[in-house]
């Protein structure tokens, strides 16, 4: 047997196989695998690696719908995506994720604070947290009601105490 036919014979992947599994990632599918027993040599390294580039990604996948849900569908402010071993850009992508989850909750939770407070009455506080875009549109106006809120107040306050004198 020539160098070249044990070559051959140990670094076996079927491409077929390979095609298909990249096809179905390329598209969002991420339930195929290469059998790793039907591989040898390179194109098992080829195999395991493609197979655990597929589990990472459904990790990554499962980890930003399951945040999604939390704060999203449930409402819990502060959820973060957890997952282990995350390196390179995969981290990078989600430390972005959390760090968006964390300011929007920040903002949220001081806009309820806000609204609380109004709900009692208390026309002192106003929301503080850095802003930008559409949100600082949402705490200018937040702010502006509170203004008015207590100018109105205020102004009750005076007409009943002229009204009592």
């Amino acid at each position: 047997m020539s160098d070249e036919m044990i070559n051959e014979t140990n670094d076996y992947l079927d491409h077929d196989q390979l095609l298909a599994v990249l096809k179905a990632v390329k598209s969002g599918d991420f339930s195929l695998r290469i059998p790793v027993e039907e591989t040898s040599g390179k194109g098992r390294e080829v195999a395991e690696t493609l197979n655990e580039l597929i589990d990472l990604k459904t990790r990554i996948v499962a980890g930003v719908i399951n945040t999604t849900k939390e704060i999203g569908l449930e409402g819990k402010l502060g959820g973060q995506i957890q997952i282990d071993g995350l390196e390179g850009i995969w981290k990078n992508m989600v430390d972005c994720l959390n760090m968006a989850t964390f300011i929007l909750s920040a903002q949220l939770r001081n806009i309820a604070e806000v609204a609380q407070a109004v709900a009692n009455r208390d026309m002192t506080k106003k929301v503080s947290v850095d802003a930008e875009g559409e949100m600082l549109m949402v705490k200018e106006t937040i702010n502006n009601m509170v203004d008015q809120l207590a100018e109105l107040e205020l102004a009750i306050k005076r007409l009943t105490s002229s009204i009592n004198n």
